[in-house]
């Protein structure tokens, strides 16, 4: 490129409106939370952990559903002794 194609883009530059540049409006996601939940923090095996990740990907389900539907089902089974 030579000196004039040089001052050539450079002017160009200079007079573009940076008015005319759209910005991208970045907005908080909003998680869904039912009045009846309450967050809890609990410490798992790393085996464990793995076997629960893998599950949730293989039914395509969030982890805390897998959970939940552990602890219901345990507390069935503790009704039915």
């Amino acid at each position: 490129m030579s000196k004039n194609d040089f001052s050539k883009l450079f002017k160009d530059l200079e007079t573009r409106s940076i008015k005319n540049t759209p910005f991208q409006e970045i907005q908080k996601v909003k998680n869904k939370k039912s009045d009846n939940e309450k967050q809890f923090l609990f410490w798992l095996d790393k085996e464990l952990l793995k076997s629960l990740k893998k599950e949730a990907y293989e039914r395509d389900c969030p982890i805390k559903e897998i959970i939940c539907e552990s602890i219901e089902l345990y507390f069935e089974q503790k009704k039915k002794i």
